[in-house]
């Protein structure tokens, strides 16, 4: 199968996924797995780590991941890095797992931008850094990362990483919270009603 195949037959594996369709998507997503896909791979571990269409088997999920992360798909390496961070099918390993992560982010992936951020802020797996912190969740916020901005937010409130600011910390609760994410809009809150933002 060629490039263009493969994709076509991973976007109808991806589309029964989403539609419920679990039977169909593991075929499609399996049968691209055989031939290397990347994406498929990815589509596989999280079949597995949900237990949708499949029995649920963490280990089975990072054996996928792994996979399809060693062949650069940047999902799958935030998934790997998210399943050391959390020790799920693998043992515990915060170094493992700001490793995946920062690969992830390097790449691009949001996600991973803002969990390497929380790496840096809480030293897990790396030296702990504010400024590192604040620079990954920068770019993850810039991509619209609700959590990231949140994280900004609460960075600024408390002139971690970068000087204190009640006005950069309202901005940035405020973009999380016009996302729905409930910890932004309390911390919103709370500091509109302390008449600092």
């Amino acid at each position: 199968m060629d490039e263009r195949t493969l994709k076509e037959l991973f976007d109808r594996g991806d589309r029964a996924f989403h539609g419920g369709d679990y039977e169909k998507a593991f075929q499609c997503f399996n049968q691209c797995s055989e031939r290397g896909y990347a994406p498929a791979m990815n589509g596989l571990g999280a079949m597995y780590y949900s237990g949708q269409g499949v029995e649920r088997d963490y280990g089975k999920a990072v054996g996928w991941w792994r996979k399809a992360a060693e062949r650069g798909d940047e999902k799958a390496q935030f998934n790997l890095g998210f399943m050391y961070a959390n020790g799920r099918g693998v043992r515990r390993d915060y170094e493992q797992a700001a490793g995946w992560f920062r690969i992830a982010a390097e790449e691009g992936d949001a996600a991973a931008q803002c969990q390497l951020g929380f790496m840096y802020a809480n030293g897990l797996g790396v030296d702990r850094s504010d400024a590192m912190a604040v620079t990954w969740y920068r770019r993850a916020a810039g991509q619209g990362d609700a959590m990231a901005q949140r994280n900004l937010g609460f960075m600024y409130a408390n002139g971690r990483g970068v000087d204190r600011n009640d006005a950069m910390a309202a901005e940035f609760y405020r973009m999380a919270a016009e996302k729905g994410h409930a910890v932004a809009q309390f911390n919103l809150g709370t500091r509109y009603a302390a008449g600092r933002g």
